[in-house]
């Protein structure tokens, strides 16, 4: 399991037991409980559809049945070591990991506890050079540093001219 799940996981596990030990207090209303008790529903769902996933792929984002897959498109007839299926396993855990954390520092510094696709779209097109069809910016809104010359540095640079004439 990467360590983005775990901590997802542990995460999950966490906010579990607090709303469980919320809807221990018996001064909330029906409505909070109602609502305590669908978030804490959710989160379960949630937790299940993690476990699950892991246990279709093991413990890696990627299946050795994905990488398979995607290598038979490319060439029916080659077959992968398993160390080379494994390696990949780990080359595509630790890309995802660094993506989604990079993402998850993205969205903490925007002030929210939720990634959205600009948050995710960031790394992938500063680190990886990945851009999102459909979603990455127009090529003439891109942001260019323009460099400003001082006047200082013209003067010097017309002084070096007329000395080389």
């Amino acid at each position: 399991m990467s360590t983005f799940e775990l901590g997802t996981l542990q995460m999950i596990d966490r906010e579990i037991q607090q709303l469980t030990a919320m809807l221990l207090n018996p001064a909330l209303s029906s409505q909070q409980r109602e609502i305590i008790e669908q978030r804490l529903n959710d989160r379960k769902r949630q937790k299940q559809a993690i476990e699950q996933k892991r246990a279709t792929n093991g413990p890696h984002s990627l299946g050795k049945a994905t990488i398979n897959a995607l290598l038979a498109r490319l060439d029916p007839q080659e077959r992968l070591d398993t160390d080379v299926e494994q390696v990949l396993c780990q080359l595509a855990d630790s890309f995802v990991e660094s993506v989604m954390n990079e993402a998850c520092q993205l969205a903490l510094h925007r002030g929210s506890k939720q990634v959205q696709l600009p948050d995710i779209m960031l790394p992938l097109e500063k680190n990886w050079d990945i851009k999102v069809p459909g979603f990455a910016e127009e090529e003439g809104k891109k942001i260019t540093k323009r460099t400003t010359v001082v006047d200082a540095h013209k003067q010097r640079l017309a002084m070096i001219k007329r000395r080389r004439l």
